[in-house]
């Protein structure tokens, strides 16, 4: 289990650039090193949305060339969303595919929100202790694992991301972004597993 927050810094809703990340499926599309000072030099996990690239490297081609429903070259702008949207239902268990948070990535990514990853950081949580989200550093919409470092050598002491990143392991996946509720503190461990079981 690693920690992640999906909080930006302005807290702007999830279908606006730098708003909070949108619940609902993302693409895994590999991974690679920002050249951003405030995310740092930790390998991150890049996210494809719903409408940013092709289909099919949003399905990693093989659903789209399995499935009964094609994502195609169609006639009408209607049709590849009716297909696409289908198959992005079909990424996520059927008790969940009438829930609509599961479709806020849908549509923040219809309007146009783009480049959300997950990522590290080098931001100092200090500046945010005594919020309910320290020691994680909030961001400008993606998500953000926990890495502290060294003030005086800059070596890095604790890498969530670095962990998360390693037992990936993968080049290709998709990633679940999902608000269980409101408390104002971290969602914690047995909670997780408990959902997992089916016992929440």
């Amino acid at each position: 289990m690693f920690q992640q927050l999906a909080r930006s810094g302005p807290s702007l809703p999830y279908f606006l650039t730098n708003g909070n990340t949108p619940q609902g499926v993302f693409s895994i599309q590999g991974t690679d090193v920002s050249r951003t000072n405030f995310i740092g030099p930790t390998p991150n996990l890049q996210l494809l949305m719903p409408f940013e690239g092709r289909w099919g490297q949003f399905f990693h081609d093989s659903l789209a060339e399995r499935s009964a429903i094609m994502v195609h070259a169609p006639e009408s702008r209607d049709e590849v969303q009716t297909d696409s949207l289908e198959l992005y239902l079909r990424l996520l268990p059927p008790g969940w595919r009438k829930y609509a948070p599961m479709m806020e990535a849908w549509a923040a990514g219809r309007v146009g929100r783009t480049e959300i990853i997950a990522h590290g950081t080098t931001i100092d949580p200090e500046y945010f202790k005594g919020k309910p989200f320290y020691p994680l550093t909030p961001t400008m919409g993606c998500l953000c694992a926990k890495e502290l470092w060294n003030p005086t050598s800059g070596h890095l002491l604790v890498s969530e991301q670095n962990n998360l990143v390693n037992a990936f392991g993968g080049k290709t996946g998709y990633l679940i972004v999902v608000n269980i509720d409101d408390q104002r503190r971290p969602v914690s461990r047995e909670e997780v597993e408990a959902l997992v079981a089916g016992k929440y």
